[in-house]
């Protein structure tokens, strides 16, 4: 290399050194022909100069650099030969071994010849020593001591290409493992070290590289007794608790309480008293594998999780261990965030606190990276905070997540750039204070923004979740041309949906499918609308599926029920009546069902033992799929892996645990239906079809009556023997007007009656239900439809259930009102055809409040009533 050239190399060098941050890149581009190995080359040795001269620093900074340069550009760092590697090896061999006259010689030397720290030297590393080994007998055993002590500082340099020093470090350990004896204590040594370098090993396949360091910390083991060496078996026993915590392969709920095991196990010699840093470092760990727990309760796992965490910080003080604190206070505000037990609003409280007090420590300058986290962590809080002023919460996220980008930039971290722009967007969007329509301009950029980072290759979950929120924001959108709109939201539900389904992301697709659909619906787009609703509704029913309690069955129903009443308006709009008629018996309560399902059932004894355990093993499994399939946050991590980051490898070995459980869970279903075939029944329930329902009909003289109120009309579904479905609908008496009705002059007179032997209900019985037949237009449903009818099936909803439908008046003039204890109230109970001979309604479970009506069984057949009597 000439001098000349030299020369340029230094003075770009210093240049970089010199000039403002983040133009760094700019400097070099203006000098493209000094880009080259040589460059890296000339970094190296002005960073050992620098170093040697007390400015560690700058010495740093540069080396950095250098490593982030050659892995940016592809430009490799080395040009040695074969020669000057042995050579090197040789001056590290020899610092080693004088390191008590010069300890910062071998980091010196590695600062010096970063350039040569790559995985050729780690090949070179390998053979060479082996051959000196048995070149050289009677060195044997001083040649692997220094082997092994250059490895461990390798490993744990802080500079050059980091994936690279980790070969070498495995390399130098496959040579002492070579020449020390199986279960000898230093063997068991190296294989701790060697279990660690595989847990941090960037190169090679993530999952693998955890198997072999899961197989190295277990051969430690056999020799790392907690009788023989007690520091070192808790030692290990943590890192493979580590280990297991991020294991890929395996199943993901035993992996966790395999980590659980291990750290308790350590716990036995990490006592605060006798180990205090390394028990309230296991502490720390056991409470992140707490916070990820499948198994067990989830509100018990939060608290074990809190419990550990504080813990922990008995010995973790911002005086002492600074650092440590502030990310322990980072999980402990995590944990507070999701916890279940406590009052929410307290617990963001707490977290809020935990967050701000780990940003005491954790500054931009010192630790730019996980204050970044942490501020978009609390941006997070502050946007579900419940306490304060809401507006001003937002505003406080916005600042936080302001603040996390001047660090998080799509250069540096793009994903976690891509996910705090995902969140400013959210921000934006809920944002109450400013201009609503420039609002949605910022959330909208924002999340085109995120867009750019997430896609549906690399991160699909992330990727489908800012389409939703896009879709959200273009679909209230203000400016703009109003129709243009729709159709950009419409293609950003859509493309959510490619991810989103029913069976994996059914909280997700709900909300996706329901927007969608009502857009739709909006547009008169019925077969749009009808197939958005339809997957709305089979997440509907997946999440109800997946809950574990009647309340939250409950909630979720009716969160949901008017998707079911646009699904069955769309179907009327485009004419599919037998589709219609599916969904509104669809979406009758399934009260039944979760009564059956419920511990109320276990708790009066009605279900034997044998048949108990194995509803509860079903709901386990349950569980179980539900926590691994919503285990994984938006791709974002905390301090100390308090959050799982989805990776290809994780998310494929989750898919297959998942089919393994939803295996076994219908096997214990086999067996519960064997055992109760109407319990498991209700567990899974296949909805009704036409054909089904139809064989209530068993004759021509028979007619099925399905009663169904939107919010604007009750439509009257007619079904006869071997006929489509036909549709009678009462315009203008929807779920306002009619039910409502229902409700003042029917169910309250009706209460008062019970309650105190008001005799208004019976005074009245009559001309209410004249009123009724009225509203219903019974004549002319009589007249159209039921001609030679003698038979009745009804299927009720909503408040009609309390209606005697025999009761009905029928002709004109209506029927006079009932007399308190007099004959005359049985004219007002002729049968609503002059010939029939029953009406059939299916049995109705009590009514609750917010509870819909009854169930139509597919044994109905079975159910059918005699006419009812009179009223007295």
């Amino acid at each position: 290399m000439d001098e000349q050239r030299i020369q340029a190399y230094i003075q770009l060098i210093y240049s970089l050194l010199n000039c403002p941050d983040g133009q760094e890149m700019e400097l070099l581009e203006t000098n493209p022909d000094l880009v080259d190995s040589g460059l890296l080359e000339c970094m190296a040795l002005v960073a050992a100069d620098l170093a040697e001269k007390g400015n560690q620093n700058a010495a740093d900074l540069l080396l950095n650099f250098a490593s982030q340069l050659a892995e940016s550009l592809g430009i490799s760092s080395s040009s040695a030969t074969l020669e000057e590697y042995i050579a090197f090896l040789g001056e590290l061999l020899q610092a080693e071994l004088e390191i008590d006259k010069n300890p910062a010689a071998v980091d010196r030397l590695l600062q010096r010849h970063l350039n040569k720290l790559d995985t050729h030297f780690a090949q070179i590393l390998q053979e060479v020593a082996t051959d000196w080994i048995s070149q050289q007998p009677e060195n044997a055993e001083l040649i692997v001591a220094l082997i092994e002590n250059i490895s461990i500082r390798i490993r744990e340099f802080p500079l050059g290409n980091i994936a690279d020093n980790q070969e070498i470090a495995i390399a130098g350990y496959a040579v002492l493992l070579q020449n020390r004896e199986e279960n000898t204590e230093k063997w068991a040594t190296t294989q701790n070290n060697l279990g660690n370098a595989y847990s941090n090993r960037i190169k090679g396949d993530k999952a693998d590289n955890i198997e072999l360091a899961i197989a190295a910390y277990t051969k430690a083991l056999q020799v790392r007794t907690p009788q023989a060496f007690p520091q070192d078996w808790a030692m290990t026993q943590n890192n493979l608790g580590n280990a297991y915590s991020h294991r890929i392969k395996g199943d993901k709920a035993d992996n966790l309480e395999f980590a659980i095991a291990a750290y308790t196990q350590a716990l036995q010699v990490y006592t605060p008293e006798a180990f205090p840093q390394q028990w309230a470092m296991t502490q720390n760990n056991l409470g992140v594998t707490y916070s990820n727990r499948i198994k067990g309760d989830k509100a018990d796992n939060f608290e074990f999780a809190i419990a550990a965490y504080t813990q922990a910080l008995q010995v973790y003080t911002p005086e002492a261990f600074p650092q440590q604190w502030a990310g322990t206070q980072n999980n402990l505000g995590a944990t507070y965030s999701d916890r279940i037990k406590g009052d929410q609003a307290d617990n963001i409280e707490f977290a809020i606190a935990a967050y701000t007090k780990a940003l005491q420590v954790i500054t931009p300058q010192a630790f730019p990276q996980d204050w970044a986290m942490t501020q978009n962590n609390l941006g997070v809080t502050y946007s579900d905070r419940i306490k304060g002023d809401q507006a001003d919460n937002i505003e406080f996220a916005i600042a936080a997540y302001t603040k996390a980008l001047q660090v998080r930039t799509p250069q540096a971290f793009p994903q976690h750039w891509a996910d705090t722009q995902n969140n400013v967007g959210t921000a934006y969007w809920d944002r109450i204070k400013g201009d609503k329509a420039d609002n949605i301009e910022l959330a909208i950029a924002a999340y085109k923004l995120a867009l750019q980072v997430r896609n549906p290759q690399s991160f699909p979950q992330d990727w489908a979740q800012t389409q939703n929120n896009l879709g959200n924001a273009y679909s209230h959108r203000i400016k703009g041309d109003k129709a243009d709109n729709i159709e950009f939201a419409i293609a950003a539900y859509t493309q959510a949906l490619r991810v989103y389904t029913p069976d994996a992301f059914p909280i997700e697709c709900l909300s996706a499918s329901r927007s969608l659909g009502n857009l739709a619906f909006e547009l008169k787009n019925w077969q749009l609308a009808i197939e958005s609703y339809e997957k709305a509704i089979a997440s509907v029913e997946q999440s109800r599926n997946w809950a574990t309690t009647d309340k939250r069955r409950h909630e979720i129903l009716k969160d949901a029920i008017k998707v079911y009443e646009k699904m069955v308006q769309a179907c009327i709009n485009n004419d599919r009546l037998d589709k219609a008629l599916e969904y509104s018996e669809r979406s009758r309560s399934k009260t039944l069902g979760d009564i059956m399902a419920s511990n109320r059932y276990f708790e009066q004894g009605e279900i034997d033992l044998e048949v108990k355990q194995a509803w509860q093993k079903y709901d386990d499994l349950q569980q179980q799929i539900n926590l691994l399939t919503l285990a994984y946050q938006t791709a974002e991590t905390q301090l100390a892996g308090t959050r799982r980051i989805a990776t290809p490898e994780s998310l494929q070995a989750d898919e297959k645990a998942i089919t393994q459980l939803e295996s076994e869970k219908q096997q214990t279903w086999q067996e519960l239906r064997r055992r109760d075939p109407v319990l498991a029944g209700q567990l899974q329930v296949d909805p009704l079809n036409l054909s089904q329902i139809q064989r209530l009909i068993d004759n021509d003289k028979t007619a099925l009556l399905s009663f169904y109120t939107t919010e604007n009309d009750t439509h009257i579904f007619i079904l006869l023997k071997d006929r489509s479905p036909q549709l009678f609908t009462c315009e203008g008496q929807g779920l306002e007007v009619l039910q409502s009705w229902l409700w003042k002059n029917w169910l309250i007179p009706y209460v008062e009656f019970r309650n105190t032997g008001n005799w208004e209900w019976k005074d009245k019985m009559g001309s209410v239900l004249a009123e009724l037949s009225g509203r219903l237009q019974v004549n002319e449903l009589i007249a159209k439809y039921l001609n030679g009818i003698e038979e009745l099936i009804i299927v009720p909803h909503l408040m009609l259930h309390q209606i005697p439908f025999a009761a009905l008046p029928v002709g004109d003039p209506p029927q006079p009102p009932l007399k308190r204890g007099g004959q005359e109230a049985s004219h007002a109970c002729e049968s609503l055809l002059p010939n029939a001979e029953a009406i059939k309604i299916p049995p109705v479970p009590p009514l609750t409040k917010g509870g819909l009506g009854g169930v139509l069984s597919t044994n109905a057949e079975a159910i059918k009533i005699p006419p009812v009597p009179p009223l007295t």
